[in-house]
């Protein structure tokens, strides 16, 4: 799906017809064409005044793309350098005078800060060289359209070696065409690297918004995160011009803002416009390189993410919608989302069509009408002189071919408008012609399963060998007349009311038929009455003017006869044939896919290299880049070509690795898409075609409905031609899955698929249902839960054809279980291997081991393995489970000592045992005794008891016996009153720590072994230990108390009796001190008193 995108119609004639406007298959334009022509040319005499001098006419598109301007010489341009924000300020204020900018070469010489201030460059024609410099912090969040550093990029401007990094472009209002360098490009981008946030409606990209027809952006890379509605991409948003060698790693409308229609939003007045998709706000046409793209894409790579999960349209890892365009080298290795038509490069391809007119009826009219003008201005010329009487007559026959061809004009209407009902109405009676077959069928099927003989119908056929043989069959009266009456009643019903809408059609204007054509015979009459006036008024001219007027004459029948004829056609018309002119010859092998092949300098490219591989988009004087080369030779419309795809595709409808629908665009609002070639005529012929060749998926498929292929998920035109998918492809709710193409209606050839593919019904290793498969092999394994499953196909089409298909016999056979010779062949894998061509993938099988979620949707990637066919992996080859919490996990079993088929192995997970019981009774039937742990479901728990109070523990495994931690329950009332639980452990014996949970007593063993329940003697119960302890701990704190109290007392007391045995024994040495002063002044009295003494 998609939006509506403007393109250009093209025709083979000289003349300008892309001008005219409401163009119905040429009619309109040709009776417009000759009325003028008619008028013009009788018009002409002395009478007429003077035509108005011709004025220069430039439209507002080539003011915009700078096409009216003259390209500038290489040594003509003024030289203007930038080496500040100020400097680029004023740049951008003269650039708001397109003229201006046309001669200048601006060099930046240093790098930028904007620091987050709005700057935009109006409009830009000259060269603007960043060399190598950057310009940080870029701004726009003002209101308009063709938004970026420069809005406007005009023929023959380029802008190179620029690198802008850190850019919030976000404008508001109608913020359609907006990129981070250019909203609409006419020139050449050339080494730009952008990086930054950019948002806008429609025609969104990271580098440009728009690149225009001849318009270049080559060798750039992005980063931005890009949001758009309709045609956003990494690079541009629309293409019409040239992209090669870009690189974009930006993530592409990752975020949504999904519109949700209720059923009280629908009302009379906004039905057409909701089915339109205007009001939707579902990303649409999203690519990693651009949104839509009619020009050519080369040598591009992806490696963003592109989309959101189960939302948008035409999501594509290159390019969202591919109308008509070119897609050659490219590489895709992001992962792509949607909703429908998505695809690793394409979400979408359109086919070229081409409309070709196959009768030239309104040819020869065109042309006749020209030599009656001829001969008429002939005539005039010699009618000039002959004074008034003649130029009066001239002027009554001009305004008789007036209206001769205004009703000519009206007649063309009429029968163009009849040629539109009679095309509808005559569609509609071929669609009752189908409807009435399958009715017949139905009812002949269902007698034939009631045993019943077939009915005669008008097909049936009876051999007579002679007249004589004429007998009357003796059938049996058909048991179903009613259903076959009602049958054709129904048809006869439905086909009589597009009659009688063809009858009232003719009938409406059969009024306006008769009355132009009254008028035409009426005016021709007079017309005729005029020229033969004018010949009696010439007869005394000279001799050649008789011949003049009966040339004149005749040529008048022959245009009347045209007319009549014309009108008859209109009557019976037949539609228009419709031949789908896909299909292309195959390669031997695919060289060189995607985007990373050799790189060649164009400075060593020669004249002839760049003028085939270029195609004029040559740079100014003095720019050089390096980039790989390609060849537009054989460029073709509507054809992708040597691209590959690694990223994961998924989306939850028309889901492929390279593109996810191959199908004209459906809108109500048709567009002008078509090219027509031929003289224009009322017999058509439409011929389309669309090439996906030399391409290779390796990138997992996943849709949530129907269609996947691991090329296309659904082809409703086109060729599929020596490509190769070496992926898993998978639907999860739907049908419709194959190795190459989920559904196609035309040629899949020369294709290779290996991997493994799921689904419903219809799964095939090529495609899941087909018309026409050649010389296409398959090794899948398959899986679904339905019907039609085959090794080849699922089914194939009534109608379709099958030749030369080769696949590994295995339990699934050719086409919906069967193999046909010559068609679908089935062989055993060591003659297979060995065929001629085949790739290497096919020697290798693929294990992919992953983790889902609850709903099935994929978790994680744990490994992938490849391995040559039928080798060994063994246990130890394994990838490690991951954890998940209360479970444990095994990958599935398959016999991993010999693998013959690619598989994605799911790991399985089983929540943990965690008790075992023992086969000890307890009371009121509760388990005496439970053993805790992390037991498999195999793990049995052994219990012996020896003496009523030892007991022996063991748990037995797969593997032998049970050695990690568990913790034991046992039953209270089974225990003594006063009981200890002592563990056995190497001849010595440890009392357990004990707790209660419930009536169960619990404790822990490092592994199952033997513990005793021993009887203990009868203490102090606890709780008194704990009261005593307490009382002593309170009486403790109290004499603690006390003591820090008396201490804090004695030391006072110690203070003050201190300071009084000081005082004390300073007075005694006074005294002393006294008494041996006096013993000194009479030593005798104190002998004798030390005497008494």
């Amino acid at each position: 799906m998609g939006r509506r995108v403007e393109k250009r119609m093209m025709y083979t004639d000289d003349r300008d017809f892309s001008k005219r406007s409401g163009r119905r298959c040429g009619c309109k334009s040709q009776a417009g064409c000759l009325a003028v022509m008619l008028s013009v040319i009788m018009a002409f005499s002395n009478y007429m005044p003077a035509l108005a001098q011709e004025e220069p006419a430039v439209t507002y598109e080539q003011y915009v793309s700078g096409e009216h301007r003259e390209e500038t010489d290489a040594g003509q341009y003024e030289v203007f350098s930038i080496g500040s924000v100020e400097e680029l300020r004023e740049l951008a204020a003269l650039c708001t005078y397109d003229v201006w900018s046309g001669d200048k070469r601006v060099l930046l010489t240093a790098d930028l800060d904007l620091a987050g201030e709005e700057l935009l460059i109006p409009v830009f024609g000259g060269i603007f060289d960043g060399q190598g410099h950057t310009i940080n912090g870029l701004a726009i969040r003002q209101e308009g359209s063709q938004m970026g550093l420069f809005r406007y990029l005009q023929r023959g401007a380029v802008v190179q070696n620029l690198n802008l990094t850190e850019a919030k472009v976000l404008p508001q209002g109608s913020g359609c065409q907006v990129g981070v360098l250019a909203g609409r490009n006419y020139g050449s981008i050339v080494n730009c690297q952008v990086s930054g946030v950019l948002e806008g409606e429609e025609e969104v990209g990271g580098i440009a918004g728009v690149n225009e027809a001849g318009a270049v952006i080559r060798s750039c890379g992005a980063e931005v995160t890009v949001l758009g509605n309709r045609r956003s991409g990494g690079i541009t948003g629309s293409n019409h011009g040239t992209l090669n060698n870009c690189v974009n790693k930006g993530n592409i409308n990752i975020y949504t803002n999904d519109m949700v229609y209720d059923l009280e939003d629908f009302t009379a007045e906004n039905l057409e416009e909701a089915s339109s998709g205007a009001r939707l706000d579902a990303h649409m046409d999203t690519g990693g390189i651009a949104g839509i793209s009619d020009g050519k894409i080369y040598y591009c790579v992806n490696e963003g993410t592109v989309g959101y999960a189960h939302v948008g349209y035409n999501t594509g890892g290159i390019v969202g919608r591919l109308h008509q365009g070119y897609i050659q080298n490219c590489t895709n290795t992001g992962h792509v989302l949607g909703r429908k038509d998505a695809g690793g490069i394409a979400g979408q391809m359109e086919p070229f069509i081409e409309v070709e007119y196959i009768d030239g009826k309104l040819e020869e009219l065109d042309r006749e009408t020209d030599l009656f003008l001829d001969m008429l201005e002939a005539s005039y010329d010699h009618l000039s002189a002959y004074g008034d009487q003649a130029a009066a007559i001239t002027r009554q026959l001009n305004a008789n071919l007036r209206n001769v061809s205004a009703s000519a004009t009206n007649l063309l209407n009429i029968t163009n408008d009849l040629w539109h009902v009679y095309n509808q109405e005559l569609s509609g009676i071929s669609s009752d012609f189908n409807r009435l077959s399958d009715d017949l069928k139905a009812i002949r099927d269902q007698e034939k399963e009631e045993g019943k003989p077939d009915s005669v119908s008008g097909n049936d056929q009876i051999d007579w060998d002679k007249p004589g043989d004429w007998e009357i069959p003796d059938w049996e009266k058909p048991g179903y007349t009613q259903e076959y009456r009602n049958a054709l009643s129904n048809f006869a019903d439905s086909t009589g009311s597009h009659l009688h809408k063809m009858t009232d059609a003719t009938s409406g204007q059969h009024g306006q038929v008769s009355h132009n054509l009254e008028v035409f015979n009426l005016e021709l009459a007079a017309a005729m009455d005029c020229l033969s006036r004018l010949t009696d008024t010439l007869d005394a001219a000279q001799s050649t003017a008789d011949a003049d007027v009966d040339a004149l004459a005749a040529q008048a029948r022959k245009l009347r006869r045209l007319i009549s004829g014309i009108r008859d056609d209109l009557f019976s018309y037949e539609g228009i044939t419709v031949n789908d002119t896909s299909d292309e010859a195959p390669s031997d092998t695919i060289e060189n896919a995607g985007a990373y092949g050799p790189e060649v300098s164009s400075e060593s490219q020669s004249g002839a290299e760049k003028q085939a591989g270029q195609e004029g988009e040559v740079l100014k004087t003095g720019d050089t880049v390096t980039e790989k080369w390609y060849d537009t030779a054989s460029f073709q419309q509507g054809k992708i070509t040597l691209c590959l795809n690694r990223g994961l595709v998924e989306a939850d409808a028309n889901v492929g690795g390279i593109v996810g629908q191959i199908a004209t665009e459906h809108d109500l609002d048709p567009e002008d898409d078509i090219t027509f070639t031929g003289a224009e005529s009322l017999s058509i012929q439409e011929s389309i075609k669309a090439v996906v060749r030399e391409s290779r998926n390796e990138g997992r498929v996943i849709a949530k409905r129907n269609c996947a292929g691991g090329i296309v998920g659904k082809a409703d035109f086109g060729a599929i031609v020596s490509c190769e998918s070496y992926a898993d492809i998978q639907s999860t709710g739907g049908s419709y899955v194959g190795g190459i193409a989920g559904s196609s209606d035309y040629t899949i050839r020369s294709c290779f698929s290996t991997g493994f593919l799921e689904g419903k019904s219809y799964v095939g290793g090529i495609v899941g249902r087909g018309s026409e498969i050649y010389y296409c092999d398959a090794m899948n394994s398959l899986k679904a839960k339905g019907e039609k499953l085959g090794a080849i196909a699922g089914d194939l089409r009534e109608e379709g054809m099958l030749y030369d298909n080769y696949y590994v016999a295995n339990d699934i056979e050719g086409i919906d279980g069967i193999g046909y010779g010559g068609g679908a062949i089935p062989m055993d894998y060591e003659a297979f291997s060995h065929r001629q061509g085949l790739p290497e993938e096919f020697r290798m099988v693929t294990l992919r081991f992953v983790v889902l979620d609850e709903d099935g949707d994929l978790q994680e990637e744990v490994a992938v393995l490849r391995l040559p066919y039928g080798s060994s992996l063994g246990e130890e080859g394994l990838p490690v489970l991951p954890e998940k919490e209360g479970c444990y996990g095994q990958w599935p079993d398959m016999d991993y000592e010999h693998v013959t088929e690619s598989r994605v192995l799911a790991a399985e997970y089983t929540k943990w045992i965690t008790a075992l019981s023992a086969d000890v009774p307890g009371p009121e039937g509760q388990a005496a005794m439970l053993v805790e742990g992390r037991f498999y479901p195999e793990d049995q728990l052994e219990v012996t008891v020896e003496q009523g109070e030892y007991y022996h523990l063991q748990i037995r495994t797969l593997e032998g016996v049970y050695d990690q931690p568990v913790s034991v329950r046992l039953q209270r009332d089974l225990l003594p009153e006063h009981y200890e639980i002592r563990l056995q452990r190497e001849g010595e014996s440890a009392v357990a720590e004990t707790r209660t949970m419930g009536r169960y007593v619990v404790f822990d063993l490092e592994y199952p072994g033997d513990f005793q329940v021993a009887k203990a003697s009868p203490g102090i119960p606890a709780g008194y230990f704990v009261m005593g302890g307490g009382i002593i701990l309170l009486v403790l704190l109290f004499v603690v108390c006390r003591l820090i109290k008396c201490g804090k007392s004695r030391r006072m007391a110690g203070t003050a009796g201190q300071q009084a045995t000081e005082e004390s024994q300073t007075s005694a040495r006074e005294g002393e001190m006294a008494e041996e002063a006096r013993a000194l002044e009479n030593p005798r009295k104190s002998d004798a008193s030390r005497e008494a003494e």
